[in-house]
């Protein structure tokens, strides 16, 4: 089976961030057997190799040209960009009108209208265009092309949480009946757990300052309602950097709470496991959560807020810690790490939990609906 994998971004070493989740996908993929090839959409063409994956970046007219050799095209946040090269329309198009057999992990921002974040806005000409932009012309071609994949049964969607199928379907307003439920999976064997119950005053958060969807002042005030023991280390980037240390400032956190100004590898967030006990992440909303769920497969206490896919992979007060706001969340925190050895059998069991996620077991799921849909056995 020959499968190329279309996407916006990926990772390179001038930006090792860009869609991880494709390269980890890709790099088991072909420990699995599968030719794969990546085909990034972008505006300048561009050949490399990262992590021994190799790299293609085309402009659309290049990859359309390329999509007949392929038996199935799986499409991972391949994103719209009008009157430019690196815009995906034209490829959903030429997918629609020649039937071209697919798979689209759907994330999310590929079909979310900016109405489901619109805590984002910020009464800027720059954010009122983006908004106009997604639901007035993304959205519309998004909700075009999977109905048109529903009704030919040319292709699969395949979702990482029951909240996101909804969130689809909601948003584009379609109906996708008999959907797949694939989660992103963990490397467990990387990720392996770790007795971290002297560490369970220790909290740490690894979240990009880039965005209001992490809502970094919400982690922050948590720390407000803990006791003087507890300790926050945030690791992260971004343009809301400054706020954030206003605000560590006035809440008088300034000695409990450090910034560490950087993104880290792999190699240095299981460094940084190994030296805390609780993951917090108090995000509005996940489609699933992956770096909380390699924290706690690391052997950390997961702590998130209630919303969202959280329920679907974290089960409060069983393997990890949802609650609302930051006093009951501040509360659960105390609760578990009171006693050294009820922590410990917490964070174990909650271990043992994530290898349902397997990212071996969860890629040979993909694998085998990528065959499924190339054979057209829909």
């Amino acid at each position: 089976m020959k499968v190329a994998i279309i996407t916006s971004k990926y990772p390179s070493k001038k930006f090792p961030y860009r869609h991880m989740f494709v390269h980890i996908r890709v790099k088991k993929m072909i420990e699995l057997g599968v030719d794969v090839q990546v085909l990034v959409c972008t505006n300048k063409e561009l050949s490399y190799s990262f992590e021994g994956v190799n790299v293609h970046q085309y402009n659309n007219t290049s990859i359309i040209k390329q999509l007949s050799s392929f038996d199935v095209v799986y499409l991972h946040l391949l994103n719209l960009y009008p009157l430019q090269k690196a815009d995906g329309w034209p490829i959903y198009q030429h997918i629609m009108q020649n039937k071209i057999p697919f798979c689209m992990y759907v994330h999310g921002n590929e079909v979310q209208k900016y109405t489901a974040r619109k805590y984002e806005y910020n009464y800027s000409l720059k954010e009122t265009l983006k908004w106009l932009k997604k639901d007035l012309w993304v959205i519309p071609k998004m909700k075009k092309f999977v109905e048109s994949a529903i009704l030919l049964s040319y292709g699969k969607f395949i979702f990482p949480s029951k909240w996101m199928h909804q969130e689809t379907q909601r948003n584009l307003d379609v109906k996708i009946k008999k959907p797949i439920f694939i989660p992103n999976g963990i490397n467990t064997d990387f990720y392996s757990y770790q007795d971290t119950s002297q560490n369970r005053y220790k909290l740490i958060s690894i979240r990009p300052f880039s965005a209001q969807v992490y809502h970094i002042e919400k982690t922050i005030e948590v720390m407000e309602h803990l006791p003087k023991k507890y300790t926050l280390s945030l690791f992260g980037q971004g343009k809301y950097l400054k706020v954030y240390k206003k605000l560590i400032k006035k809440k008088k956190l300034s000695k409990r709470v450090k910034i560490i100004e950087e993104f880290l590898q792999p190699k240095e967030m299981l460094e940084q496991y190994r030296k805390h006990g609780i993951f917090i992440s108090t995000t509005r909303q996940d489609s699933q959560g992956l770096t909380i769920l390699e924290a706690m497969s690391s052997g950390l206490l997961g702590v998130s807020t209630l919303n969202t896919a959280k329920p679907e992979f974290i089960t409060h007060k069983e393997t990890g810690v949802l609650a609302n706001t930051p006093e009951e969340i501040a509360l659960h925190v105390k609760n578990i790490t009171t006693e050294q050895i009820e922590f410990n059998t917490f964070t174990r069991k909650a271990s043992h939990k994530i290898q349902n996620l397997r990212i071996k077991d969860k890629v040979s799921e993909e694998i085998e609906i990528l065959e499924k849909v190339g054979k057209r056995l829909l």
